[in-house]
């Protein structure tokens, strides 16, 4: 073999060495990255898990108010009824029954 084609030949060998570790650090990198993006994107996303929508079940936080506040006064009602089911939410029904305007 004479010396130029040796030198080409390993040359074209450590040339082949260079390709193969650059792609198989590159894929590393990628595959890094994705993993990385992946989970970000998991911890950004909000889980429904556990999640209650307090409309629907309301609580009874405001049971005490008329008691506290206006129990020295006496209840007058004067609005017809007619218009509660119409025009109120069950919300606003549940209020007005906690302060006592039921």
């Amino acid at each position: 073999m004479s010396r130029s084609s040796h030198r080409t030949a390993w040359f074209g060998a450590a040339a082949l060495c260079a390709a193969s570790c650059l792609a198989s650090a590159g894929c590393a990198v990628k595959d890094m990255a994705q993993e990385a993006w992946f989970q970000t994107k998991r911890t950004l996303t909000p889980s429904s898990a556990g999640y209650e929508d307090p409309a629907e079940n309301p609580k009874d936080d405001w049971s005490e108010v008329r008691e506290i506040g206006r129990g020295d006064q006496e209840l007058v009602e004067d609005d017809p009824d007619w218009y509660r089911e119409k025009f109120m939410s069950a919300k606003a029904r549940d209020i007005e029954k906690n302060l006592g305007y039921d």
